[in-house]
Protein backbone atom coordinates (compact mmCIF):
# COMPACT_ATOMS: atom_id res chain seq x y z
CA UNK A 1 0.00 0.00 0.00
CA UNK A 2 2.48 2.77 1.04
CA UNK A 3 4.59 1.83 -2.90
CA UNK A 4 0.89 2.46 -4.19
CA UNK A 5 1.00 5.93 -2.78
CA UNK A 6 4.54 6.74 -3.16
CA UNK A 7 3.99 5.74 -6.97
CA UNK A 8 0.85 7.73 -7.44
CA UNK A 9 2.66 10.47 -5.44
CA UNK A 10 5.69 10.68 -7.80
CA UNK A 11 3.08 11.23 -10.91
CA UNK A 12 2.73 14.97 -11.67
CA UNK A 13 -0.40 16.97 -11.26
CA UNK A 14 -1.94 16.90 -14.80
CA UNK A 15 -3.96 19.55 -13.15
CA UNK A 16 -1.72 21.96 -11.16
CA UNK A 17 -3.07 24.12 -8.77
CA UNK A 18 -3.85 27.53 -9.94
CA UNK A 19 -3.53 28.93 -6.26
CA UNK A 20 -0.88 31.27 -5.57
CA UNK A 21 1.46 28.51 -3.16
CA UNK A 22 1.97 24.84 -3.58
CA UNK A 23 1.90 22.46 -1.37
CA UNK A 24 4.93 21.14 -0.23
CA UNK A 25 4.94 17.30 1.32
CA UNK A 26 6.09 18.09 4.96
CA UNK A 27 7.80 14.95 7.05
CA UNK A 28 5.58 11.81 8.26
CA UNK A 29 5.16 11.85 11.84
CA UNK A 30 4.79 8.47 14.21
CA UNK A 31 2.07 8.30 15.71
CA UNK A 32 0.23 5.35 17.97
CA UNK A 33 -2.83 4.32 16.43
CA UNK A 34 -5.70 5.77 18.69
CA UNK A 35 -7.26 3.75 21.48
CA UNK A 36 -11.12 3.96 20.67
CA UNK A 37 -14.14 2.15 22.57
CA UNK A 38 -15.97 1.56 18.72
CA UNK A 39 -14.26 -0.73 15.51
CA UNK A 40 -14.95 2.80 13.90
CA UNK A 41 -11.42 4.48 14.99
CA UNK A 42 -8.83 1.79 15.05
CA UNK A 43 -6.58 1.03 13.13
CA UNK A 44 -6.63 -2.49 10.75
CA UNK A 45 -4.03 -5.14 11.71
CA UNK A 46 -2.94 -5.33 7.44
CA UNK A 47 -2.39 -0.73 7.85
CA UNK A 48 0.87 -1.46 10.32
CA UNK A 49 3.86 -2.21 9.17
CA UNK A 50 4.94 -5.60 11.16
CA UNK A 51 8.11 -4.10 11.66
CA UNK A 52 6.88 -1.11 13.30
CA UNK A 53 4.37 -3.55 15.84
CA UNK A 54 7.03 -5.72 16.77
CA UNK A 55 9.01 -2.49 18.07
CA UNK A 56 6.03 -1.03 19.96
CA UNK A 57 4.07 -4.23 21.52
CA UNK A 58 2.82 -2.54 24.02
CA UNK A 59 0.38 -0.16 21.58
CA UNK A 60 -1.14 -4.30 20.09
CA UNK A 61 -4.44 -3.76 22.32
CA UNK A 62 -7.43 -4.87 20.96
CA UNK A 63 -8.73 -0.86 22.09
CA UNK A 64 -6.01 0.59 19.12
CA UNK A 65 -5.90 -2.53 16.17
CA UNK A 66 -8.78 -4.28 14.90
CA UNK A 67 -8.05 -7.87 13.32
CA UNK A 68 -8.61 -7.86 9.54
CA UNK A 69 -11.51 -8.87 8.32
Amino acid sequence: MKELFQAINAVPDVRPSSQFAKRIRGELKEQPPPATKTLNGRARRWMIDPNWLSDHADLDLPSRIADNG
